[in-house]
Parts: structure tokens; C-alpha cells; sequence
């Protein structure tokens, strides 16, 4: 709204002011939405995509990759013998290690701009497009040495974990 006379508000002030207020309620549920969306649609131990959001979205990617005709690759990781952490250094050090790779696993695949998401408790998948196999086999080699390389402390326990990682490529 806007007047090149001078004073050409003055008479329609409470007008304006109302109409600024509903502006900033829209304003404050739009945000609110694009709020709650988001925490729908992210595991909340981790931070990345949950598994209702990946199968969301998860069909969107195989129609762009058959319209395009690019090739996509599914990669599953797994933390191996996840239980016995569970069971052996309790739930609160077992989100530690399923945090802590989540992050590393964000890391190595964000060249790839691929889709992360937490698939069960201790599963993950990353969904990347047009990328070779190739391409990705050096991250995924990086990462899963840098896992079963990285120490995870709590309370003075100390332990090394290892991923089981599988690739699936589409069509192909």
C-alpha cells in the first residue's frame, strides 16, 4: 500500500494498523506450519528425515529418475550388534553412537546432496541421484572406516562400533 500524498494516511490510520495485524497472524501460522511440518517430518533423536517422510518422498525420486533417466542409488547402513550396546552401556549411550553416526553420515554423503533418513533404530538410508556407483564408493568407504575408527566415551566406557553398509542403484 503506498501514496505519493502527503498525509494520505493519516485519515485511514486504525484501517492500516488492522490490517498489519492480520498480516502478522498470518505471518506467525505460517510459521508455525512450516514449524510443525518440519518436526513431522524429522526423527527427533537425530535431526535427519524419519522414515514416514522418506517413504513420502521416496516415490517422488523414482518418477524424477524415470522421467530424466538418471540412475539413483539406495544405500542402507545398519549399526552392527546394536543391541549388545543397548543392553551392555544402557539406551542413553546407544543414542550417543545412533547420533553420532546419523552425523557422520550426513557429512560424507552432503557432496552427493543426497536424502538421509532414519529408517528404524538403528538403520539409516541415504538416497542420492545421478551420482555413479563409483562416485560414491569412495564416501561410503571414508565413512565406514571413519566409524569403526571413532571411540565413543561415556562415563568412562569406551567402546568401537562397526556399520554394515549395502548399495542398491537404480534402474540398473
Amino acid at each position: 500500500v503506498g501514496s505519493a500524498r502527503f498525509g494520505f494516511f493519516n485519515d485511514n490510520i486504525a484501517f492500516y494498523e488492522t490490517i498489519v495485524a492480520q498480516i502478522n497472524i498470518a505471518i506467525n501460522n505460517a510459521s508455525m506450519f512450516f514449524k510443525m511440518q518440519n518436526m513431522a517430518n524429522r526423527d527427533g533423536l537425530t535431526g535427519i528425515y524419519n522414515r514416514r517422510y522418506l517413504n513420502h518422498t521416496y516415490q517422488s525420486f523414482v518418477e524424477e529418475v524415470e522421467k530424466t533417466g538418471q540412475a539413483m542409488r539406495v544405500i542402507l547402513l545398519d549399526i552392527d550388534k546394536f543391541k549388545r550396546i543397548n543392553d551392555t552401556y544402557g539406551h542413553l549411550f546407544g543414542d550417543e553412537v545412533i547420533q553420532k553416526v546419523a552425523s557422520m553420515l550426513e557429512e560424507y554423503m552432503k557432496p552427493h546432496k543426497a536424502l538421509i533418513a532414519r529408517y528404524g533404530g538403528e538403520e539409516f538410508v541415504a538416497v542420492i541421484k545421478n551420482k555413479s556407483y563409483e562416485e560414491i564408493m569412495d564416501s561410503l568407504e571414508l565413512l565406514h572406516k571413519s566409524i569403526a575408527e571413532h571411540e565413543f566415551i561415556l562415563n568412562g566406557s569406551s567402546i568401537f562400533t562397526s556399520v554394515s553398509v549395502g548399495v542398491s542403484s537404480y534402474p540398473a
